[in-house]
């Protein structure tokens, strides 16, 4: 069925009632008060313009206004028959006889020929439309169809002539006939654009209404949202959800799908079948992109005319959102692109990689990243979706954007993952980040894959085998001497203008001092905060910065180690730092600071959120797992919280390694926390003296998670968490599941930190 047979065409009879054909199934029609209204109104104009897609009820909208209006009526519609000049003015001199008397002769001057068309047809049409006795109205539709310029100097011609009163009314799919500029400049012509015959929620509620779909109001404004108010999608999304749930109100109204019958045969029969091969095809190939910039659409193409064709769309199809008026740039209606996409996929999926992997290049190439690694990872390039992520993990990693990194790799399977070496580290340093060390785990494992057999050994390291080297330093497995080891090797193969730089000097001199070289550790740390800044790596300005601190507070020099503190907390507020798991540094940090600034408020509540995030890198770093337990004590020491410094002592104890029994560092500060304990005869908060797995149990309390499927998150028996809940209920001095929670809260050991 073609285009001009106009809003009806293949769908449903219950359907013809949103175009004037019928009665919708338990509601008549759905009136359009809103325009008719408007359309009913005094005005001045003489002609009157509905354009909008098709479905979108122009049909229905004139026919109620029809049925209200008092005056005189003739409709004519537009078709193969009458998209010629010389028919189409006949059939209007037939409409506008209807409507008053015929001058004599009008009949035999019907021609497209000059001079009479221009001497003697044109004129006529003029003198008819303006000597009708009463007034009226004369209806065109589907004037979209009219290719031939001289059919709009025939409707030119009756639309000059219509007096004060009476209206030709146009019904079209283009947005805007050009030829109407002057009419509009003169003041004479009233507008009803798509925008208009969107249907707005009271609307939308009707017709749901007389389908029998029960919705709340939020369901209907979200349907009208999803579906632009297109008449036609929220009729077949109505439909759908019968179909899917006959017996029950009170489901979202789907947009319906491209396989939906009758959805894709009205796209189809309604929009496509009306355009030309070439315009399909650009619509078509281009329905992988979310919005089509003219470049964009080039580039994807191969061709060089994207902005006249995406202009020509605009103005005809209706059935997008203009979402850059300078560069021409739109957004089609999801339904449409929903067609297209699956008309792609079914007749050209050999096609499919290769146009996405044209829009990666080019939207990389104009720095929209994120959509450029949308379009690589559809296109099943894996080298060239690693090439992408791989530069920016140390910016998402080091800045507080893990959830970045994390939403590419979410797009992708662990198999896809694995296959490509250096989205394999990716994925390790976002576990790292997330505290996820089983699966850092499996990456690192994978990772040592793709670098080969000895890659340890290599005596000049690639690329690859040093950025292995950087986060297998991080993690620190195989002691302090294997660190250092690591670090030489990453500093050799990296590049110098390497983010990573500035994290392997950290480690470097972190290592050094554990290992008995303190003042070397130090000065190699204040390098690497100072390549922190240079490199833009806030993650290692912070860290480094709350390690000095720490330094200089457990060496008496409070005054230096209070100012270093300030700049490592500032480093982590302004980079949002607290979203990584590593925070934990700067925090245990901040939380001695100000403990030692007797602001024991702010640093019992700094205490208990470093405690959330220690466990978290348990995997990593053996010798924060020790040292950051160990200051935490020494800081619940100064809150006179007793038994939580006991606490964290036992867990210091657990996590010290041979590697680490003797390092001077270490045991002054062990030494000095026992003495302070032995010295404490008050026990402050000993409600808060939870373990590791009684407060990773706890963070779960506040959900509405039962015991059994608290257990299967935490890969724990469903008895371990109810004896570990049990355990927070007696340390914390409640009876049930909600006092513990408001407890918790009090301690500040609930904070609701964004732990990514």
């Amino acid at each position: 069925m073609s285009a001009s047979q106009g809003d009806g065409g293949v769908l449903p009879r219950a359907l013809s009632a949103l175009h004037g054909g019928g009665a919708t199934p338990g509601n008549g029609f759905v009136v359009r008060d809103r325009l008719v209204s408007v359309l009913l109104a005094p005005h001045f104009e003489t002609t009157i313009l509905v354009s909008g897609p098709a479905g979108a009820g122009k049909t229905t909208l004139v026919g109620q206004w029809l049925q209200r209006d008092a005056r005189a009526c003739a409709r004519i519609r537009v078709s193969s028959a009458l998209s010629a000049p010389a028919p189409l003015a006949a059939a209007l001199i037939e409409a506008l006889g209807h409507l008053g008397p015929m001058t004599l002769g009008a009949r035999s001057v019907v021609t497209a020929s000059e001079p009479v068309f221009s001497s003697m047809l044109l004129p006529l049409l003029t003198e008819l439309a303006a000597t009708r006795p009463e007034p009226y109205l004369l209806v065109v539709d589907d004037i979209h169809l009219l290719g031939d310029p001289t059919c709009h100097l025939v409707l030119q011609a009756v639309a000059d002539g219509v007096p004060t009163g009476s209206a030709v009314v146009l019904l079209s799919q283009d947005r805007f006939p050009p030829w109407l500029t002057t009419t509009r400049t003169e003041g004479r012509l009233l507008a009803i654009d798509s925008d208009a015959l969107a249907f707005d929620v009271d609307e939308a509620a009707a017709l749901y209404a007389g389908m029998d779909c029960r919705l709340t109001d939020a369901e209907v404004a979200r349907s009208v949202e999803h579906t632009q108010g297109w008449a036609v999608a929220m009729y077949l999304g109505a439909l759908e959800r019968r179909r899917r749930s006959p017996t029950r109100g009170g489901d979202v109204v789907p947009l319906p799908a491209a396989h939906d019958h009758d959805a894709a045969a009205y796209v189809r029969s309604q929009v496509l079948d009306g355009l030309d091969d070439d315009v399909q095809e650009f619509l078509v190939r281009t329905s992988i992109l979310d919005e089509l910039d003219p470049g964009l659409c080039d580039a994807v193409l191969g061709r060089t005319d994207s902005a006249v064709v995406l202009g020509w769309l605009h103005e005809r199809l209706q059935l997008d959102v203009e979402v850059d008026h300078a560069r021409r740039a739109l957004r089609l209606h999801e339904l449409l692109r929903s067609v297209l996409t699956e008309e792609l996929e079914l007749y050209e999926p050999f096609f499919v990689e290769t146009l996405h992997l044209r829009a990666a290049k080019w939207l990389v190439r104009h720095g929209e990243l994120d959509a450029g690694i949308r379009h690589a990872q559809a296109s099943g390039y894996l080298p060239y979706v690693g090439s992408l992520i791989w530069p920016e993990v140390p910016a998402c990693v080091g800045t507080g954007r893990p959830d970045r990194l994390r939403t590419w790799l979410a797009a992708m399977s662990d198999d896809d993952i694995s296959r490509d070496r250096w989205l394999t580290l990716a994925a390790a340093w976002s576990c790292l980040q997330s505290g996820d060390d089983l699966r850092m785990e499996k990456w690192l494992l994978t990772a040592a894959d793709h670098a080969g057999r000895g890659w340890r050994d290599g005596s000049a390291p690639d690329e690859y085998a040093a950025s292995l080297a950087v986060i297998e330093a991080v993690v620190g497995r195989h002691g302090l001497d294997d660190v250092l080891a690591l670090c030489a090797m990453a500093a050799d193969g990296l590049p110098a203008s390497s983010p990573f730089q500035a994290a392997v000097c950290l480690l470097r001199g972190i290592t050094l001092a554990f290992e008995g070289s303190l003042d070397g550790g130090i000065t190699c740390v204040y390098e690497a905060v100072r390549l922190g800044h240079a490199l833009d790596v806030p993650v290692v300005v912070a860290d480094g910065s709350a390690w000095l601190g720490l330094m200089s507070l457990l060496q008496g020099d409070h005054s230096k180690g209070l100012a270093l503190v300030d700049q490592a907390a500032d480093a982590m507020t302004e980079f949002g730092l607290e979203r990584l798991a590593t925070s934990a540094h700067t925090l245990t940090a901040l939380a001695l600071a100000q403990a030692v600034r007797r602001d024991s408020t702010a640093a019992a509540q700094t205490l208990a959120r470093a405690r959330l995030l220690t466990p978290m890198i348990a995997g990593i770093a053996p010798w924060f797992a020790v040292l950051g337990r160990l200051v935490l004590a020494r800081t619940a020491v100064m809150l006179g919280q007793g038994s939580v410094a006991r606490q964290l002592l036992r867990e210091a104890h657990e996590h010290t390694t041979a590697d680490l029994e003797d390092r001077p560092v270490l045991a002054d500060l062990r030494d000095q926390v026992e003495v302070q304990l032995r010295m404490l005869s008050v026990d402050g908060v000993s409600a808060a003296a939870l373990t590791s797995a009684e407060l990773r149990v706890l963070q779960f309390l506040p959900s509405h998670l039962s015991f059994p499927q608290i257990s299967e998150r935490m890969f724990l028996s469903s008895n371990t968490v109810k004896t570990h809940a049990l355990a927070i209920y007696r340390k914390l001095g409640v009876s049930t599941r909600g006092d513990a929670v408001a407890r918790a809260r009090s301690l500040g050991l609930l904070d609701q930190l964004p732990l990514d």
